[in-house]
């Protein structure tokens, strides 16, 4: 459905797919959509909700068919991709996921349960599951409410107070459940991050699933829920029909938020001399001199603590650098935990210093705000070793200035900072 895509002799083949439509009656009775995988970069996968819509449009106006039903595959798993590929790959199946909300007469079937025949189509011997996930998620757009249920949806999570524990649980509901949910075993794929909350229990209760953390509701408010993270994930839960429930996150508990990855590609200094608690501290002069490397973290945390612990233990700092454009003025806030002496730049200019970090580096301890103009932007943070004991930091932006209206849309309705490739200067 490229329309930019031709074939051998230069033809166009969305052309040809809509001639052949017209010559054998001009009427299509759905459109089956699987695509993503090669979205899933910097890129392209922040355009991919609204390439998608342009593509939907396109597809109606060319059939002549306005309320065209179209179902699509969020994309499953995939083995053996570096790690810099999963926050897109999920960004990918959590656009996907949205999309229903988004255009009408549209469902999103998900498949992260299915196995594979390689590293990343799904098996033979799933493809009729596959294929019927399809058919009934087509015959409810096609055919009269009670025909089929249209696939799971995600509910809004909420937190809830356990009367026995004392502690907090979050409570993911499901719509459009057939009967209830249920797995095989017991149930998998649920993860809470940015926050310390772990999940030690995952009940399925009817057509919601309840998570069993070990911390507060009040310390959960924040943290962001996860289904299938990652890129190869284990999955199992589905409904009485063998319909999966679909891939999704991050999702914020309470208020929604506009924010990026934890940013996990960066350039990093080695290490300079130590500068105390960085009071006197200054903004690098010659930014390009300092040795630099790009490093991809396999984690949320930007972890130096091998190369830290294993120089000696008198005082050192590091720096860690991060470049992004913004596309229009922007109020946002550098998201920071961090386990040492702290100094934050943002384009030269001096935000933040605590000369008090210390052990344990906690995401989201400090929102350091700024704002920013149109362009290209570097931001820069000074972490002290704290005499070899430091770790790393974590480190998220996040855009203040988008209203609520906007945020109960999605990320596909408001501009975000994007992050520029680094070039080790």
């Amino acid at each position: 459905w490229d329309p930019q895509r031709r074939d051998e002799g230069g033809r166009s083949l969305y052309g040809a797919t809509i001639r052949r439509l017209r010559h054998n009656g001009g009427r299509a009775a759905g459109l089956i959509w699987y695509q993503g995988e090669s979205d899933a970069h910097a890129a392209a996968a922040p355009l991919y909700t609204a390439r998608m819509k342009a593509l939907v449009a396109a597809v109606r106006r060319d059939t002549k068919d306005p309320r065209l039903p179209i179902v699509i595959v969020q994309i499953g798993r995939v083995v053996g991709w570096g790690n810099d590929t999963v926050v897109h790959w999920n960004s990918i199946q959590d656009q996907q996921r949205r999309l229903a909300d988004g255009i009408r007469g549209l469902a999103v079937v998900p498949c992260v349960d299915l196995a594979l025949d390689d590293g990343i189509h799904i098996a033979g011997a799933e493809a009729d599951r596959l294929g019927r996930r399809l058919a009934q998620a087509m015959a409810a757009l096609r055919g009269p409410a009670q025909a089929a249920k249209l696939p799971i949806a995600l509910g809004q999570l909420t937190v809830e107070w356990d009367r026995v524990s004392g502690l907090g649980n979050v409570v993911v509901p499901f719509e459009n459940v057939h009967g209830k949910l249920i797995s095989g075993s017991r149930p998998v794929g649920f993860s809470i991050v940015n926050s310390q909350a772990a999940i030690f229990d995952t009940v399925l209760d009817g057509t919601r699933v309840i998570l069993r953390t070990g911390q507060s509701p009040v310390s959960l408010q924040g943290a962001a829920v996860h289904y299938g993270q990652g890129t190869d994930p284990i999955c199992n839960i589905t409904d009485d029909a063998g319909r999966a429930v679909p891939v999704f996150g991050p999702c914020l508990l309470g208020l929604q938020r506009a924010l990026t990855p934890n940013i996990r590609e960066l350039n990093v200094s080695a290490l300079q001399p130590g500068a105390g608690q960085l009071g006197a501290l200054e903004f690098p002069r010659d930014l390009p001199a300092i040795p630099w490397r790009r490093k991809v973290f396999a984690g949320d945390m930007c972890d130096l603590h091998e190369e830290i612990g294993g120089a000696a233990p008198q005082d050192k700092l590091s720096f860690f650098h991060v470049r992004f454009t913004a596309s229009e003025p922007m109020r946002l806030a550098a998201l920071l935990g961090y386990d040492g002496p702290v100094k934050v730049w943002a384009d030269g200019q001096r935000l933040f210093h605590d000369p008090q970090g210390t052990n344990p580096a906690v995401p989201h301890a400090r929102a350091v705000k700024f704002s920013v103009a149109r362009g290209a932007h570097d931001l820069l943070v000074a972490l002290g070793t704290n005499s070899g004991k430091a770790w790393g930091i974590f480190l998220q932006l996040e855009r203040l200035d988008v209203s609520r209206a906007r945020l109960r849309k999605g990320p596909g309705h408001y501009a975000m900072p994007q992050l520029m490739p680094l070039d080790n200067t």
